[in-house]
């Protein structure tokens, strides 16, 4: 997982891919946070995003750093926690102001199988 967030957080953006009424769906996202042992993002209740993981939890995620490729699928486990909201805010105070409580939609992974490698060599798999 620690190579997942080292990945993410040099590329500065991943990419979140979910289905949509049968179609793939794929948006930019910004920062995952480890929490507790588990690997986080957040959006807000009211997005689509947050109907479309409630429908279909399966999720891949891909990001590049300039050199590394990541390629994950996951699960992603819906996880409205008091305590986690609170870590996350503490990972990421802006967090707070982009998404009060009230529409915060923090969801982990699980099960994930995620492949990092350059172009032309083998990937590196892990799973968490």
């Amino acid at each position: 997982m620690d190579e997942v967030v080292k990945l993410i957080k040099a590329a500065k953006l991943f990419f979140l891919a979910t289905e949509n009424d049968g179609q793939p769906d794929v948006r930019p996202m910004g920062s995952v946070f480890p929490v507790n042992g588990k690997l986080y993002f957040v959006l807000a209740k009211p997005m689509n995003l947050f109907k479309e993981l409630m429908d279909n939890d399966k999720i891949a995620i891909s990001a590049y750093d300039g050199k590394n490729i990541l390629r994950l699928s996951a699960t992603a486990v819906s996880d409205d926690n008091a305590d986690v909201i609170e870590e996350l805010y503490k990972a990421a105070p802006p967090l707070k102001n982009l998404f009060p409580e009230s529409v915060i939609a923090p969801f982990y992974l699980k099960n994930a199988t995620a492949k990092i490698g350059e172009f032309g060599k083998e990937p590196v798999s892990c799973n968490f």
